[in-house]
């Protein structure tokens, strides 16, 4: 598949500080776009009517002041400012006109993609800039942006062999031209909004040839076909002067993911890291004996509250789905469990690696995302039997230990006819790309 990521490999605390920043800043950027598209998905329909409400809140403010301003004996300068239209909110906002048809929805894309670009471009330039004099560049000398990582080429001789095993064959002149295609991109954003003129134009001309040749050498056509626009993972052509550049899902995809792994590679070529920490995937626990009554929906609010929740906890999470227990944990307002089922007679132990639990045998996992609790049913028994165990009020570890009951979990029963069909049709999907595939190289050979 092309890059696809959200994570990061763990640095190890004191070995390289430059990777360390990168990895804390990618992480905040990453998090903060997550959390506002999840807003944006919400309030989306509102956004014609959120806008007024915000253009009246700058006006109602405005009159505010002129109102406590001469109570307290004050008075706000008049200039001749005052005297033209002043608005940052006017419908005939341009860009949004011009660009977007009027479209709120693609305009708050639009710039939510510009400020994550320009912001992971400069937490990474500055990064490996700094790892470049840590690394013996002298700091008086000029480090062009264009070619940044041909001096992280020139200087670390382990670089680009540790990002191909790790993901690409790569040549120096593949991280040379993908970083001056970023890097143009990133200059236009910074410099003029994103509007093309003829010096960009001319600069994409130059390079577009190499980047169709890295594209057909990395990068199988199965591959380009799993997106929309297959070929333009990243677009070299068909620019309009004076029209918008606007950065595609699957480009920025890209950029997000290859300044990653770069900066992996890197680290991982002057340190030897263990593969995986098998200590912080298991987290320590106590379980508390169940003391409360369950039961299942059975009032108007509860129902209420049942036709609020998701169907899946998360898409990541998905072997967590809707049950019909309401949460005892939460008595302010209802809040109906998830549940995960599992393989009969799982051991507890297989999951926590704690010897303490190895006699504690589970028939399923149900949890309150509210409170942030677990309860878990023993063997042959229902949770209204009130005879499992509880994890109560967790806050850290909460999501470590959801991650751990969901990987054990299934939708379906075991050997049930909806758990055979799924893993059936998984299968076939596997085989028919394997053959697609297969299919493409021998016509490549061919020809």
């Amino acid at each position: 598949m092309l890059f696809e990521t959200y994570g990061m490999i763990v640095p190890e605390k004191g070995t390289c500080p430059n990777y360390e920043l990168f990895y804390m800043f990618y992480s905040l950027n990453i998090k903060q776009n997550l959390l506002a598209n999840h807003l944006f998905n919400e309030v989306k329909s509102q956004l014609p009517v959120m806008s007024l409400e915000i253009k009246e809140s700058i006006n109602h403010k405005l009159q505010e002041i002129d109102s406590i301003l001469p109570a307290m004996g004050l008075k706000r300068e008049k200039t001749e400012r005052e005297e033209y239209n002043i608005s940052i909110l006017n419908d005939d906002l341009y860009l949004r006109r011009k660009y977007f048809d009027g479209n709120y929805e693609e305009f708050i894309n639009y710039i939510t993609n510009i400020q994550q670009l320009i912001t992971l471009y400069s937490s990474f330039e500055n990064t490996i800039k700094s790892y470049l004099i840590t690394q013996g560049k002298n700091a008086d000398e000029r480090v062009f942006q264009k070619k940044l990582l041909d001096e992280v080429c020139s200087i670390n001789h382990k670089f680009i062999s540790k990002f191909n095993d790790l993901y690409k064959n790569f040549t120096q002149n593949d991280f040379t031209v993908i970083w001056k295609y970023f890097t143009f991109i990133r200059n236009l954003y910074t410099h003029s909004s994103g509007v093309i003129d003829n010096d960009f134009i001319k600069e994409m001309d130059k390079i577009k040839n190499k980047i169709t040749d890295m594209i057909n050498r990395n990068f199988e056509f199965i591959e380009r076909n799993l997106f929309p626009n297959n070929y333009n993972i990243l677009r070299t052509d068909n620019f309009i002067e004076n029209d918008l550049f606007i950065i595609t899902e699957i480009e920025l995809r890209f950029f997000r993911n290859f300044i990653i792994y770069v900066w992996e590679a890197i680290y991982l070529s002057h340190y030897n890291l263990s593969k995986k920490n098998y200590v912080s995937s298991h987290i320590k626990f106590n379980l508390e004996h169940n003391q409360f009554k369950f039961h299942l929906i059975q009032t108007h609010d509860e129902s209420e509250a049942l036709n609020r929740m998701q169907t899946f906890y998360t898409k990541k999470m998905s072997n967590f789905y809707i049950s019909t227990y309401v949460c005892p944990n939460c008595t302010k307002e209802p809040v109906v469990l998830y549940k995960t089922l599992y393989h009969p007679n799982i051991s507890l132990m297989k999951i926590t690696q704690q010897e303490e639990h190895k006699d504690i045998n589970m028939e399923r996992v149900f949890t309150c995302p509210h409170c942030r609790s677990f309860f878990i049913s023993k063997y042959k028994e229902r949770l209204s039997d009130n005879n499992g165990n509880n994890l109560l009020n967790l806050n850290d570890d909460y999501l470590l230990i959801l991650e751990q009951f969901n990987i054990e979990g299934t939708p379906y029963p075991p050997n049930s006819e909806e758990n055979i069909e799924s893993e059936l049709n998984l299968t076939m999907q596997i085989n028919q790309l394997e053959t697609l595939l297969n299919d493409l190289k021998n016509n490549r050979k061919k020809y």
